[in-house]
């Protein structure tokens, strides 16, 4: 048997473990939204990436 503070305080911790493993629900559109680079293009490096600097090496 608990007593009425035990079961208290293992109601408040049942509370916050469920608060803090609850998932966020976006719509894809949201999602998408959040996944934008920070900086607009236009600000960024003209470096050219991996791939791309990659394919201007000559071949031996």
């Amino acid at each position: 048997m608990i007593t009425q503070d035990e079961l208290a305080v293992l109601a408040k911790a049942e509370e916050a473990s469920l608060d803090a493993v609850q998932v966020d629900d976006f719509a894809l559109d949201e999602f998408l939204r959040w996944q934008q680079p920070a900086t607009p293009p236009e600000s960024r490096s003209a470096r050219p990436t991996a791939a791309e600097a990659s394919r201007s090496i000559p071949a031996s």
